[in-house]
């Protein structure tokens, strides 16, 4: 099979209505993104960049009885296992095994007392202002133009933040880089509103670093931003006008 053949055509019919089943009325759609992996027809993987959980198919297979064979391989393997498992399935085996492992994603996005509630209360804060209300903000990608304003910020944080970088403060100014090179390196393969929150999140880390560190990052964004042709995005955004407000307080 060629690696151009496209990923609803690498498996059949019954797979795709299975898929397509335990995803309906489920609202996993903001959790998981299709990926190209070598060695898999589908790969859905975690859409939390920290997160290796993956649902992968490798092949089907006729038996010696004429009954389908599916291979996956899963992380994690069940609620009670959080390591990978392998294994050859049924079709009905196969739509039971992606439907629980899309309510593990469900389940561990759901609030916990392991969660740092301070970090999430920052990103629900941001995203509720940046969500993109398009109608195909949760399928489409931005434009090129947008892609290319965001990739020029994300690399001005990279190159730049190290200006607020202290003694104390050094790890989280190297955890906010490395989110910036992961929202950077997957802007042309993520959906609008998976990007925004991605950012959520590096203004969240950047927050609770300090005021001065995401006052930095807030400010950068709207360097490129509010420029003449890319104002589009706020103009899409949930709150623009909350935006522009805390935006115009960061510039006296």
């Amino acid at each position: 099979m060629s690696a151009n053949t496209p990923l609803k055509k690498r498996v059949s019919i019954a797979v795709l209505n299975a898929i397509a089943k335990a995803m309906e009325g489920r609202g996993s759609e903001d959790l998981i993104r299709l990926d190209n992996v070598s060695g898999y027809l589908v790969y859905f993987k975690d859409r939390d960049p920290n997160s290796d959980f993956f649902f992968g198919i490798k092949r089907e297979e006729m038996s010696n009885n004429n009954t389908t064979i599916i291979y996956i391989a899963k992380k994690p393997a069940s609620g009670s296992n959080i390591n990978k498992l392998e294994m050859g399935v049924t079709i009905d085996q196969f739509a039971n095994n992606f439907s629980t492992w899309l309510d593990a994603l469900i389940h561990y996005s759901l609030p916990n007392i392991l969660d740092d509630f301070i970090l999430g209360s920052y990103q629900k804060e941001f995203y509720d202002e940046i969500e993109i209300i398009e109608e195909d903000a949760n399928r489409a990608p931005f434009s090129y133009a947008e892609q290319l304003r965001l990739n020029c910020y994300l690399e001005d944080v990279i190159k730049n933040i190290d200006e607020f970088k202290t003694e104390k403060n050094k790890e989280q100014i190297e955890e906010i880089k490395l989110i910036a090179a992961g929202i950077s390196e997957d802007i042309t393969n993520e959906t609008k509103n998976g990007i925004m929150k991605r950012l959520s999140l590096l203004w969240a880390k950047g927050r609770k670093t300090g005021i001065k560190v995401s006052g930095f990052l807030i400010k950068e964004f709207a360097k490129e931003f509010l420029k003449e042709g890319v104002k589009t995005i706020f103009e899409t955004m949930k709150n623009p006008g909350k935006v522009t407000q805390l935006i115009n307080l960061l510039n006296p």
